[in-house]
């Protein structure tokens, strides 16, 4: 929590969600994809949400895609593509947020985190340019609620509800009224991984 979290590293619970997960798609394709979202029709957007005027860096929708490996990765080379389990959450903004980000009168009486959301929108693509620096503070927790149900290693358990940044694995597509984050799991090529290529391969059919 702020406002010098690498300083005093406190923690919160975090406050209650600003977009909605209305749905997710999942896709085994011969390649991964750093954009997937225009080619998918987007969803009914909220009849509170329709109504609010939103300025152009803030999107209706956020896709946030996950490229893994169908097959273990080398640990000669590294591949950038190759057979996909392709997962992509879609979410939707809720009207609570959108009130704090319809302009800057609204932004500076909304909390912090609304405050920081608007900044990474505005920041992290400019005219079409990835901000690096601010697309690292992305960051992704995936959470297994029944981990020790579901069959899976002990090396994929120790990574269940861990936080992932997505820096150079990944990429940030800006498009009309949506915008998504990719990331490539590709990249993350060493030997440790494949445990976990063999866990996902194996339960991809079950999720």
């Amino acid at each position: 929590m702020g406002p010098n979290y690498k300083k005093n590293g406190k923690k919160a619970p975090s406050a209650a969600a600003l977009y909605d997960l209305v749905g997710i798609r999942m896709f085994t394709t011969a390649e991964s994809f750093e954009t997937i979202a225009k080619h998918l029709p987007k969803p009914s957007i909220p009849a509170a949400v329709q109504s609010i005027e939103l300025p152009p860096h803030v999107p209706r929708f956020l896709f946030v895609t996950w490229n893994f490996p169908m097959a273990a990765p080398s640990v000669l080379k590294t591949p950038t593509s190759g057979p996909t389990f392709l997962l992509v959450f879609i979410f939707v903004i809720k009207a609570s947020t959108a009130m704090h980000l319809t302009n800057s009168a609204a932004l500076s009486q909304a909390p912090p985190a609304l405050r920081l959301l608007d900044f990474w929108y505005r920041e992290v693509v400019v005219n079409g340019k990835e901000n690096l620096d601010v697309k690292g503070r992305f960051k992704a927790i995936a959470s297994v609620g029944n981990i020790d149900s579901v069959n899976l290693n002990s090396f994929a358990k120790s990574y269940n509800a861990k936080p992932v940044l997505v820096k150079k694995t990944g990429s940030v597509t800006r498009g009309v009224d949506y915008l998504e984050v990719s990331g490539e799991y590709f990249f993350l090529c060493c030997s440790t991984e494949e445990p976990g290529d063999r866990e996902l391969t194996s339960h991809k059919h079950q999720m």
